[in-house]
């Protein structure tokens, strides 16, 4: 990743243009390509992915901050608002169902999310289609190249193309439209 020391925030940079331009971040993807930057192609791909997980953990977090600010005076201990957080918070312990400990159960959890997001989110689905296009088209390419025995022309993108089970594939299957 020559030219990008920070990468934590390269890739927020492109995070935050995905949610508020998407059409401009798919349609630039080629660049990487040209770069050869493949890796990132998928570390795109996840973060985008993470981005629902991500709010969602925030968004309670600040609930969390206001709550605790708001109610820690003895005076407001019954407030309508603590008693409904309490009773929420007791209903939520009832629900809820046993931490995910299992490997397998957790990827089958984050292939649910991965497949939900893709039907329901159409950005996100066009985001993951062109990725999986580009390392479709840079295989095809390499697998001729060899063919023809121009091995000078070949790619690093098969280095780099997630295989089954790998971190990225786990978590966006896209080996599932590569393959």
């Amino acid at each position: 990743m020559a030219g990008r020391p920070n990468k934590e925030a390269f890739y927020k940079s492109l995070v935050w243009l995905n949610k508020n331009h998407p059409l401009t971040l798919a349609l630039n993807l080629k660049v990487f390509v040209e770069l050869g930057w493949f890796k990132d192609l998928l570390e795109i791909l996840y973060r985008v992915l993470q981005i629902p997980i991500d709010e969602a953990k925030k968004e309670e977090e600040e609930r969390q901050k206001l709550r605790n600010s708001y109610c820690n005076w003895p005076r407001y201990w019954s407030c309508d608002w603590c008693i409904d957080e309490a009773k929420e918070k007791e209903e939520k312990e009832k629900e809820e169902i046993k931490p995910v400990t299992d490997v397998r159960e957790v990827r089958i959890a984050r292939a649910k999310s991965a497949v939900d997001r893709y039907q329901n989110d159409p950005e996100y689905r066009l985001l993951h289609d062109i990725v999986s296009e580009v390392f479709v088209e840079k295989l095809t390419s390499d697998l001729l190249s060899l063919e023809s025995g121009e091995i000078e022309k070949i790619s690093s993108v098969s280095k780099l193309c997630p295989s089954i089970d790998s971190s990225y594939d786990t978590e966006t299957l896209i080996w599932f439209v590569i393959d």
